[in-house]
C-alpha cells in the first residue's frame, strides 16, 4: 500500500480480523476506498461484505470471484477451502452461530493466543526430528525472532531453535536442552 505506482493491492480474505487491520493499515475506511480492493469467493463471505462494500456503508471495492478449472486442478483448491471455512472455529462458521456472542466473534485473537499458558503442540516433532532417527532435518532459523537475537545467533554458528513462539517472557520453556534461542550475547 506503500507503493501505489508499484501495484494496487487486493486482499482475499472472509475474516473480520483481517479485514479490519486490512482497512486500518491503509489509513481508514476513506483511504481504503482509494487504495485496495476486497475479494471473495462467490457464496462465501456475503454478509461480512454487505457491511464493506455498500456506499452507505464503507464502500470499499470487492470482487467476487469463482475459481474454474479442471476437477484435478480445483480439487484442492476447494478442499483447501472447506476445511479452513468449515472449521468449527472458523469466522465464517462462528457468524451465523447465534449461541457465539458477537463480543466473544470480535476478540483480539492475538490476545487470546497471549492468554494462553500452553501454545505447543507436542505431538508435532521438532524440527530436527521431522524426518526419522535416520535422516535428521536441517536445523533452521525462527525468522520470527527479532533481528538482534537472530544476528546473535548467527555470531555463535549452529544451533537448534525451538518451536514455541516468545509470547510474554525472553525465557524459552520448550525443555529442549539444545535449545538456544534466547542464550544472546
Amino acid at each position: 500500500m506503500a507503493s501505489p505506482d508499484a501495484f494496487f493491492p487486493q486482499f482475499a480474505t472472509h475474516n473480520a480480523h483481517t479485514l479490519s487491520a486490512v482497512i486500518e493499515m491503509a489509513g481508514g475506511e476513506a483511504a481504503a476506498r482509494e487504495k485496495l480492493e476486497f475479494q471473495r469467493l462467490h457464496g462465501m463471505g456475503e454478509p461480512l461484505y454487505e457491511q464493506v462494500v455498500p456506499k452507505e456503508t464503507m464502500g470499499i471495492a470487492a470482487r467476487i470471484y469463482a475459481p474454474v478449472g479442471s476437477h484435478e486442478d480445483l480439487l484442492a483448491y476447494l478442499v483447501r477451502r472447506l476445511l479452513e471455512n468449515g472449521a468449527n472455529t472458523s469466522f465464517v462458521n462462528r457468524i451465523f452461530d447465534e449461541q457465539v456472542p458477537a463480543e466473544k466473534l470480535a476478540a483480539d485473537p492475538v490476545a487470546a493466543v497471549r492468554a494462553l499458558k500452553h501454545i505447543g503442540n507436542d505431538g508435532i516433532p521438532l524440527p530436527p526430528a521431522l524426518y526419522s532417527a535416520d535422516r535428521r532435518n536441517s536445523l533452521g532459523l525462527n525468522l520470527a525472532d527479532e533481528p538482534a537475537e537472530r544476528a546473535g545467533l548467527r555470531r555463535r554458528g549452529p544451533s537448534i531453535i525451538c518451536r514455541l513462539p516468545l509470547m510474554t517472557s525472553r525465557t524459552c520453556s520448550c525443555s529442549y536442552s539444545l535449545c538456544s534461542r534466547y542464550a544472546v550475547d
